[in-house]
């Protein structure tokens, strides 16, 4: 990866989900995971994919946020 880590990858996943007001079971419906596997993702105990972290993007980002995102990811 270059640019952000996956450490910062999580912690933008979870700062921009609750920046959204969404729940950790509202992110986890529109990725298709569990609540519990997309917490474990948040906290570090889990990776994803990079097609499971593009759906994330997907989901939680505008579309020049995403392209920004996908070039530090390299996805």
């Amino acid at each position: 990866m270059n640019g952000l880590n996956l450490e910062e990858s999580r912690k933008a996943v979870r700062e921009t989900r609750l920046e959204k007001g969404w729940i950790q079971q509202q992110l986890a419906d529109k990725v298709s995971v569990s609540r519990s596997l997309l917490a474990k993702f948040e906290n570090g105990s889990r990776n994803f994919s990079a097609k499971k972290i593009d759906q994330l993007l997907d989901c939680l980002l505008s579309k020049e946020r995403k392209d920004i995102c996908k070039a530090l990811w390299i996805i």
